[in-house]
């Protein structure tokens, strides 16, 4: 019975033909959020050390091709003040940008924000594609336009971090995993659980955990539900193969399985300086995050307090038919709420993790919670007040998105562009958008 509700998911050409209209307006928040990050390329006055050492990372690469590799780990393991740094394990984002590099001809920071642009752009498209999928068009919407004015978003889009790409691998993590949950018998997506599962561990170290939510949920649903055996070996055996395989490329990238490690070992424990600065800027009491998350967008924070209330509660399976639209795959909601929450829950409560950069791979999952959310509400509206009241509560909610897109933007421009931060540090930004 859940096999067949889960195959149900609809297809490009069904969606097209019966959501045409919520189609076109998907496609406009996809373009205003592409245009709100084109806006902020340019206006970034200087660099940070991050972004420095990244496309530093990348030159290299670009003009000794990946032969310079093992020299940047060599340099990073044996010098102290390098330890303060990003390390190059994180070597998925410098390859690409030296990619970019080579087509472009660019040597400078511009290529590695492109990257960073690109990612965070590709990304409101998986989130609309997931939201449609496994949603529904009303909530797919209502996700692309909470994503496209994110605080964390659009900073991370103007910068040379690698954190709009590992928050587009977790994306594409997470619509791997619904694939899964929602077939456990196609081999593919147990494939592209692993591809991206160890491109994320070769992006950030907390690739560990977007892999490790995903795989978790995943060898639930095979388990559990589907008590599907076969699902479960493949599973365990592949995440096995896939951290070996991470493993493997670290220790050909440094030229040794030594320098690998030391390297690998050093990620996890940076320098004094680079601890001090987390410390004073990224540390605080759990609730701190949390009105982190409130200072740079209330409304969402909200929604997605109301969403996952309803998942945690159970209602969404007995109310299913009051959520605005139709909900069409409950494990592709869980695995929603199970990532995003993993990585909030991970920012508030570990020492010196109180970064929006931190949640990245998130923003997405916690967007879809949040439109999920307003959904439960409208559709609760519509089917429990007199139709005028129901329409006008609609129009309102209509208008009080509106209302949120121009005001997290402006905190965005406010709090971020104009003091010319170079972080998204819990301290600075709670500082500034309470002045």
């Amino acid at each position: 019975m859940a096999r067949r509700a889960d195959a149900s998911a609809p297809g490009v050409v069904e969606i097209a033909s019966k959501h045409t209209t919520t189609l076109l307006f998907v496609a406009l928040m996809i373009a205003v959020g592409i245009a709100l990050r084109c806006t902020h390329l340019t206006d970034v006055n200087s660099r940070s050390p991050d972004e420095r050492t990244y496309t530093y990372f990348a030159q290299q690469i670009a003009t000794r091709g990946f032969s310079a590799v093992p020299d940047l780990f060599k340099i990073y393991v044996s010098r102290e003040e390098l330890w303060d740094y990003p390390p190059p394990v994180r070597i998925t984002y410098p390859v690409i940008a030296a990619a970019v590099m080579e087509v472009t001809g660019w040597r400078s920071f511009d290529a590695t924000v492109a990257v960073s642009f690109v990612s965070s752009c590709l990304s409101l498209l998986v989130l609309a594609w997931i939201g449609l999928r496994f949603f529904n068009p009303w909530i797919a919407l209502a996700a692309v336009t909470f994503l496209a004015v994110s605080v964390g978003e659009l900073g991370s889009a103007r910068w040379a971090w690698q954190d709009c790409t590992f928050g587009l691998f977790g994306l594409l993590l997470m619509y791997a995993t619904c694939e899964l949950t929602r077939d456990p018998r196609k081999p593919l997506w147990y494939l592209m659980l692993f591809v991206l599962g160890t491109l994320s561990l070769l992006t950030k170290q907390t690739g560990l955990l977007s892999y490790g939510l995903c795989g978790l949920w995943a060898l639930w649903v095979v388990t559990v539900q589907e008590r599907y055996w076969k699902g479960a070996a493949f599973l365990v055996l592949g995440g096995l193969a896939s951290l070996v395989a991470a493993l493997a490329i670290w220790t050909l990238a440094a030229g040794g399985f030594d320098i690998a490690v030391s390297a690998l070992d050093r990620s996890f424990r940076p320098g004094e300086k680079a601890m001090a600065y987390v410390r004073s800027v990224t540390s605080g009491p759990w609730y701190q995050f949390f009105d982190l998350l409130w200072l740079t967008g209330p409304f969402p924070a909200v929604m997605a307090a109301v969403g996952a209330a309803v998942i945690v509660s159970g209602r969404l399976q007995s109310d299913r038919e009051m959520v605005l639209g139709t909900v069409v795959n409950a494990r592709a909601v869980i695995c929603a709420l199970v990532f995003a929450l993993g990585f909030i829950f991970f920012a508030g409560f570990f020492p010196t993790m109180q970064s929006l950069r931190y949640i990245t791979p998130a923003n997405g999952a916690y967007c879809l919670i949040a439109a999920l959310g307003l959904c439960y509400l409208l559709g609760l509206a519509k089917q429990a007040l007199p139709a005028l009241l129901s329409v006008s509560i609609i129009l309102a909610s209509v208008g009080m998105i509106a209302i949120t897109m121009v005001t997290d933007y402006e905190t965005f421009t406010s709090v971020v562009v104009r003091s010319g931060m170079q972080d998204l540090a819990a301290g600075p930004i709670r500082q500034r958008a309470r002045q």
